[in-house]
């Protein structure tokens, strides 16, 4: 970022700024997708009479149909798709009005004869494509003819498969997963804009100190006494600082016991390999500090100041200092027990 970043909180409100962007965009983006889907039609059913015609209810707005049935019966046809057998043909006959629907392949063939008190929830779709044939069938099973079967049939067929599907229900999930996720982004970002001390940086800092007088001092001392600056690092005499794309770590020095430079090997977009180094502090209160993507001679730069200022640090990594600074962690922590033991006591 090739701004002033002697400010730390205007630097944190600044690179927010820049990162609520994307939440924005992904909320949107989903928001969009999510009203062209069905999921609307799904929450809202149109209500219909057993023995009245769809057509009154039916609407390119409205064709997700809700009805209370007391007899369905079994017409002997089934609904393949792709060689598969996935549903079955039901039709109800009364008071001179016939209506079909086509219902879950759930038990198989053959289907369940007949079904009683049951509600459906499915898609008002046209009858046309398959009328003839479910006609033909069904006018020979109550012996009639199919010209006056066809005339108290309604053009309509209730499909109940295409009522929230496995797919739209997936989908609708991930939806509302992306919703959910970039609505809390944007809420915790703008948090951070207003109020910079609730940052994740700033609030580590609480573990140190008061974070207001420890940021106070940190622009000071990048303002007059600033040792080394690199361009997303900083020395001072008492604070290593990262401005990183998000939020700015900062960690006090006299809280130090370990550091060390990793170095890995990383493919780019162009799939090529090039070293990344990486600077890891720890601290005595046991926080970890990962400075990731540093240039080598950054990260040198700063461990060699470091030396001269402060021999008493464990440098380089080694099994025998992650051994001592966990014992050393370990003793810590556990006075600070007995210390809070004892001051609950008084």
């Amino acid at each position: 970022m090739q701004t002033n970043t002697n400010n730390i909180t205007q630097y944190i409100r600044r690179s927010q700024c820049q990162q609520i962007i994307y939440p924005i965009i992904l909320l949107l983006l989903t928001v969009i997708i999510t009203v062209q889907q069905p999921i609307f039609d799904y929450l809202h059913l149109s209500s219909a009479d057993p023995t009245v015609p769809l057509s009154s209810v039916v609407s390119k707005e409205h064709s997700y149909i809700n009805i209370e049935h007391a007899n369905l019966y079994y017409t002997g046809q089934d609904y393949w798709l792709n060689g598969e057998l996935t549903g079955h043909y039901y039709y109800e006959l009364a008071d001179n009005y016939c209506r079909f629907y086509i219902l879950p392949a759930s038990s198989g063939i053959p289907a369940t004869p007949h079904l009683e008190d049951i509600t459906i929830r499915g898609r008002a779709i046209s009858f046309a494509d398959t009328t003839d044939e479910i006609l033909s069938v069904m006018a020979q099973k109550l012996n009639w003819n199919k010209e006056g079967l066809s005339e108290i049939t309604d053009s309509y067929i209730i499909n109940t498969l295409v009522y929230l599907p496995l797919r739209e229900q997936i989908l609708f999930i991930a939806l509302l997963i992306c919703i959910v996720i970039s609505f809390l982004s944007i809420i915790r970002m703008l948090i951070y804009i207003i109020n910079p001390l609730e940052s994740p940086a700033c609030r580590r800092l609480r573990k140190y100190g008061n974070s207001s007088k420890i940021l106070t001092q940190v622009e000071q001392e990048l303002n007059h006494n600033c040792i080394i600056r690199t361009s997303n690092m900083a020395l001072t005499p008492n604070y290593l600082i990262e401005f990183s794309e998000d939020v700015s770590a900062i960690i006090p020095l006299a809280s130090v016991l370990w550091t060390y430079k990793h170095g890995d090997l990383k493919r780019n977009w162009k799939l090529q390999k090039k070293m990344r180094y990486s600077l890891h502090v720890i601290t005595n209160k046991g926080d970890t500090f990962t400075f990731k993507n540093k240039q080598s001679s950054d990260v040198e730069q700063i461990l060699n100041e470091l030396i001269n200022r402060y021999p008493s640090f464990f440098y380089g990594y080694s099994e025998e200092h992650l051994e001592l600074v966990n014992h050393i962690l370990k003793d810590l922590k556990m006075k600070r027990r007995k210390k809070r033991k004892t001051f609950l006591k008084k």
